[in-house]
């Protein structure tokens, strides 16, 4: 096993999931009560996440699953909410909007 990228974060990473847009690939990350997300970025042999969008919300993510552009996001005071990723062409913007 070899180390490819680290990337920082401002607490501690309770959830992940991947989201396919139309021509990258995406990481959804919860981190304590926000959620981001990263776009992943690979060229050749190297591997980078690049910070799009992150929405504050809840007290702890606990769980985050994904279906097709709908996230949904667990939090663990009891509250669900759901997340709508928006990929515009030709890459004006990436970013959540909650449903």
């Amino acid at each position: 096993m070899q180390m490819r990228h680290t990337e920082p974060v401002n607490g501690s990473v309770q959830a992940m999931a991947f989201v396919q847009g139309e021509t990258d690939r995406y990481l959804v990350i919860g981190v304590n009560d926000e959620v981001l997300l990263y776009r992943i970025a690979r060229k050749d042999h190297t591997f980078q996440l690049v910070l799009i969008s992150k929405i504050a919300k809840g007290t702890i993510i606990t769980d985050i699953k994904v279906n097709g552009s709908t996230i949904y996001v667990g939090d663990i005071m009891r509250q669900v909410f759901v997340l709508d990723f928006i990929e515009t062409w030709p890459r004006q913007g990436v970013h959540l909007v909650k449903l």
